[in-house]
């Protein structure tokens, strides 16, 4: 039986579909994550330029970020996740079958500029869903993604010793984007939401990157800090585990399932502890108590690693556990933010907020990469724990 869609009511059937969007996302883009082991090996390359050839991908986020907002204005959400998500897994697919490191390093670009444009289009949808129905979906939205990530974190854990990689990706990969495809057509009512403006200018111009960068400075300092620990536990989780504790491929993967454990404990009871106390009394006790607690976990459990290797794992364990806890939080509060500090459409204020993010981000991360050269993993991890302290300084400027 047809019926007309209502904008101003949310079912649960169309807010299952919303979250799952971002739940196959997480699911799809980390399967490689968690066999971060096997991808190094694969390309012969040591920690150092492992880590720059990961982070360089953020420059085709970067150069997606100042596109994907007015694509999604112009074209609308459905459109653009739909070839986003195709190019997305189209180039995933890839990635276990390289073996040199410059072809990894482009692939790895241009899946950076399909992944800005699904969390352009994705976000603007949950966005415009928010301000129709009055509810608060961002955090479970991105807690979505981190079920997701948990998922596909322990499918590595459970088959890594007997599926090998290429297998792993490439089934992963089509999976997701079946999924994903069948997603965005039950939720066709709910894309004609989002506005639309066709008349939006996408020449590329060093005047268009201009308009590109935030000048909300404090907002991305606070969010960039705050996030950056979310980045590096993507990045070197397993890496540290198994090169520095010894530790076997699974119980590496199980450290970083801990880790994204935290961050979907955090985001799923976002809504219910904000209902409880301010969103700032609940970004100060992640920042501070999550990144003072992970910041003692990794360096005691790097300084017993020798001595005490069980404890040391349990230390790095609680090191990780307190870091997602603390991270957890921030993304969805932050995005939040910029839309209500934003006079702009939904999509060009958080495409704004993501790419001049991830310009800051890819610095940070290439400087990391760098600190890991010259000492270690363990060592460089109090880099993401202090930023995230640090991200405490910036609440107030969520909360404006």
């Amino acid at each position: 039986m047809n019926h007309e869609f209502n904008r101003s009511y949310l079912t649960a059937a169309e807010r299952i579909q919303i979250y799952l969007l971002m739940a196959i996302f997480g699911f799809g883009i980390f399967a490689a994550t968690p066999r971060a082991n096997s991808l190094k090996s694969n390309l012969n390359v040591n920690n150092q330029l492992y880590g720059v050839l990961v982070t360089l991908g953020a420059i085709g986020a970067s150069f997606g970020f100042i596109y994907s907002g007015k694509i999604v204005q112009k074209f609308g959400s459905q459109k653009v996740l739909f070839l986003s998500a195709t190019l997305l897994y189209g180039f995933y697919a890839t990635i276990p079958h390289i073996h040199i490191w410059w072809l990894y390093l482009i692939i790895n670009i241009s899946l950076g500029f399909a992944i800005s444009g699904y969390n352009a289009a994705s976000f603007s949808l949950v966005v415009a869903r928010e301000v129709e129905t009055k509810q608060y979906l961002m955090a479970r939205f991105q807690g979505s993604w981190s079920i997701g990530v948990l998922l596909t974190s322990l499918l590595a854990y459970l088959i890594a010793p007997y599926i090998s990689f290429a297998c792993h990706v490439d089934t992963i990969a089509g999976i997701s984007w079946l999924l994903t495809m069948l997603i965005i057509y039950r939720l066709k009512e709910s894309f004609s939401t989002v506005d639309k403006d066709e008349t939006s200018n996408l020449t590329f111009t060093l005047r268009a990157i201009k308009e590109s960068i935030s000048l909300d400075y404090l907002l991305v300092a606070g969010f960039t800090c705050g996030v950056f620990m979310e980045f590096v536990a993507g990045d070197w989780t397993t890496l540290v585990m198994h090169q520095e504790f010894k530790s076997s491929i699974t119980t590496s993967i199980g450290i970083y399932f801990l880790f994204v454990l935290a961050m979907i404990i955090g985001r799923m009871s976002a809504p219910f502890l904000i209902n409880h106390n301010s969103e700032k009394f609940w970004l100060l006790i992640a920042t501070l108590v999550g990144g003072s607690t992970s910041l003692i976990g990794f360096e005691t459990g790097h300084l017993m690693v020798h001595s005490n290797h069980n404890l040391a794992l349990i230390l790095e364990s609680i090191g990780f556990f307190f870091g997602g806890l603390g991270t957890s939080i921030i993304s969805p509060i932050f995005s939040n933010a910029v839309v209500r500090r934003s006079p702009e459409h939904p999509a060009q204020a958080i495409s704004k907020l993501w790419f001049t993010h991830s310009v800051i981000n890819t610095i940070l991360r290439l400087c990391f990469s760098a600190i890991v050269g010259i000492s270690s993993i363990s060592t460089s991890l109090v880099i993401p724990a202090v930023l995230l302290i640090g991200s405490s300084f910036f609440v107030s400027v969520a909360q404006k």
